[in-house]
């Protein structure tokens, strides 16, 4: 086949290369499907990942490249969606009818839960880390600048080495 030169054609070929070594090493216990969650927005019907701006890549059939190459079904969707899910099914917002499931990581991100149901929007429900928030000082920010785990580290880094006070804080 041609050479799929994407920046996540190399996770396709990680997930290939893991599921194949797992098929050699379990016989008796074959894979029946293959369960994907990627960052940024996506399209989940269309098993499509249509950008991560911190993974680098845009519009990628995830769940085509993988049916092509390893001939099972895939479950595809975004990861904090993905967690949602999980605590609504077996965790801790299991029997609740509304809930929000919060991840703050490389970026900021929900996934909310209405009437027991994953509220989706067209592959932009939850994504909450661009919006944007007020600061102590009256601006506003995106809230990603500000309160992912990167934004946090590096304001609590700034503040040790001021001895306690971060001139840059802007939350």
């Amino acid at each position: 086949g041609v050479a799929d030169h994407h920046p996540a054609a190399a996770i396709v070929e990680r997930i290939v290369e893991l599921t194949l070594q797992y098929q050699a090493n379990h016989p008796d216990a074959p894979v029946a499907a293959i369960g994907v969650s990627v960052p940024g927005l996506v399209d989940e019907d269309a098993g499509v990942g249509i950008y991560s701006a911190n993974l680098g890549w845009q519009d990628y059939p995830f769940t085509a490249r993988l049916t092509e190459r390893l001939g099972l079904p895939v479950a595809f969707g975004h990861d904090v969606a993905m967690a949602g899910e999980a605590e609504l099914r077996i965790g801790a917002a299991r029997g609740e009818a509304n809930a929000v499931v919060m991840v703050i990581g490389t970026g900021i991100a929900a996934a909310v839960v209405c009437d027991g149901h994953r509220v989706r929007g067209a592959g932009y429900a939850g994504e909450l880390g661009h919006a944007m928030v007020p600061t102590r000082e009256g601006t506003l920010a995106i809230l990603e600048s500000i309160g992912s785990a990167r934004a946090i580290a590096a304001a609590a880094k700034a503040t040790m080495h001021t001895g306690g006070v971060n001139p840059d804080a802007t939350a």
